[in-house]
């Protein structure tokens, strides 16, 4: 494939143009299946499991009482919780302690759960 023939992008950035005899010499076996139309996937839907983390992740997330009592104040200043689950949140850290949240979760906590394949 020289210059002249090279895959062209579309002006919608969406699909790419091929010569389609250098296609099928660069990629003969997807050209194949194209052509004959095999191996085709019905995709149905991609299943997203990551939510936005609430006021307990942020917490679950803090070293000290200190952090945490960061963290609910300036959740309740951008609206992010209640009054009332602000001070629900603030007696059982002075109560309870950040145990009674769950375990720590350590930096890098949801690249470990939802292991991503991106090869670069």
């Amino acid at each position: 494939m020289n210059k002249k023939n090279a895959p062209k992008l579309s002006d919608d950035n969406l699909t790419i143009e091929f010569d389609t005899e250098d296609f099928k010499k660069s990629l003969p076996h997807l050209s194949s299946e194209l052509i004959k139309g095999e191996k085709k996937i019905n995709i149905q839907g991609i299943k997203n499991e990551i939510v936005d983390p609430n006021a307990i992740d942020f917490i679950r997330r803090c070293r000290t009482i200190e952090e945490a009592f960061e963290i609910i104040d300036f959740l309740l200043k951008r609206n992010e919780i209640s009054s009332e689950e602000f001070q629900n949140l603030k007696n059982q850290i002075k109560n309870k302690g950040l145990s009674s949240f769950g375990s720590h979760k350590k930096p890098g906590y949801y690249d470990r759960k939802f292991k991503r394949n991106i090869t670069q």
